[in-house]
């Protein structure tokens, strides 16, 4: 303990910039997180509840809170009420006393005091979260400078003689950087701007496997490594607008009921907005049409199709008869049964490019040739591609069987 002046003076001082400080750097935390706050709230209801009760929701609170001022008020406003493309007028007192918008302000209150709970949480871990970051970046100012011993390095070189002392360096290389062995299976993430050379790694990854000849699955949006690495004689192709099309064979394909239910969840995803009961409607119909058709000597995608969408809808009852998916088309409730097939039709649609392609030599199955692989030999490469101007409509073919290949 010090009562010299002048190491008062100093301390005092110091004390007082660190006050200083502290105040600015909590002035603009605050001042984010009050922002971030509201903009959090704001985002919360848009997703809780509709324009319209949102807007009628604050009518109603507006006129509540006038309630008590409202003898005071000569001219009584008059409020024009959205419901539902309606617009109808009503004064104050209408307004308290009418049952939807009494329904629309607690809605609005219920989803504001949510968001309000939702926005607080995020903002206090994000307060947490700052402060953190904040404090590491200041702890690390303050340390001592590493002039020896480990230390990170830019140079792939440096990398590359340590994996190979290590015995962990593969034959794949990125650049003058090796990978590590056997991390190819693995995921990578390839991330730079136009011209950056992502599609350049690719390609020399590409060339890596080819000359070991691995089996390798390409997913070609743009036709361009179609072009330079389709070997016709031990290749495959999926595309159902290219005549080099392999002649996938769906009931070959999924040998099992579950096998068509997966190949259905796949080909009919579940919206993130829309009720997930018309999408798994179409999902049961469809794995249940395709399953029933896989004893039948004269099945097609045509056949399918068809069952699918272009029967009238007492044919399509009789064909599901006894299936799991009978319930969904039954007499009782054909206008739902018409909406499920509206809901269909926008999924399998897609299924009628592969119209044809039967006939394009043996049948062929991801599973089969997934199986195929050899060791001692020369392994081929499955495309799954497409260009800009179909990609959209094979979309959901293409997700299938990317799910098959994956599986």
């Amino acid at each position: 303990m010090s009562f010299n002046a002048k190491d008062m003076t100093q301390g005092g001082q110091i004390a007082s910039m660190r006050i200083r400080m502290f105040s600015q750097i909590a002035n603009i935390m605050l001042y984010c997180l009050f922002i971030f706050f509201w903009i959090l709230v704001g985002l919360v209801l848009w997703v809780k509840i509709s324009w319209q009760t949102f807007v009628n929701g604050c009518i109603y609170w507006w006129c509540t809170t006038l309630e008590g001022m409202r003898d005071l008020i000569k001219s009584q406003p008059v409020y024009e009420i959205q419901y539902y493309g309606k617009t109808f007028r009503m004064n104050a007192a209408q307004v308290l006393h009418d049952k939807y918008m009494i329904w629309c302000g607690e809605q609005l209150w219920s989803a504001f005091v949510l968001a309000s709970v939702v926005a607080l949480v995020i903002c206090l871990i994000t307060f947490f979260v700052v402060s953190w970051i904040l404090g590491r970046q200041g702890k690390q100012q303050s340390e001592n400078e590493v002039t020896g011993g480990r230390q990170l390095t830019d140079n792939p070189k440096d990398v590359a003689r340590m994996l190979k002392k290590d015995g962990k360096d593969s034959d794949i290389r990125i650049g003058d950087l090796p990978i590590i062995r056997d991390s190819e299976i693995q995921n990578f993430c390839l991330h730079g701007t136009v011209g950056a050379g992502k599609s350049e790694v690719i390609r020399r990854l590409a060339n890596y496997a080819r000359q070991r000849g691995d089996m390798v699955v390409i997913y070609d949006r743009s036709g361009e490594f179609v072009k330079s690495y389709y070997d016709p004689s031990i290749d495959k192709i999926l595309n159902p607008l290219d005549a080099r099309c392999a002649a996938w064979d769906l009931w070959k394909e999924c040998l099992t009921q579950p096998d068509f239910d997966n190949t259905a969840n796949t080909l009919i995803p579940m919206g993130t907005k829309e009720d997930p009961f018309w999408q798994g409607s179409g999902r049961t119909i469809f794995a249940e049409a395709a399953y029933l058709m896989r004893n039948d000597p004269n099945r097609s995608y045509s056949k399918l199709v068809d069952t699918l969408l272009s029967i009238k809808i007492e044919k399509l009852r009789t064909f599901l008869r006894n299936s799991p998916a009978a319930n969904l088309v039954e007499e009782k409730i054909e206008k739902t049964a018409i909406s499920i097939r509206a809901v269909l039709t926008n999924y399998v649609k897609a299924i009628r490019y592969l119209q044809g392609i039967e006939h394009n030599g043996e049948p062929f199955t991801i599973r089969d040739w997934m199986r195929g692989v050899r060791e001692d030999q020369k392994n081929g490469w499955l495309f799954i591609s497409s260009n800009a101007d179909t990609h959209a409509s094979l979309k959901p073919v293409i997700s299938m069987w990317l799910s098959i290949a994956i599986r």
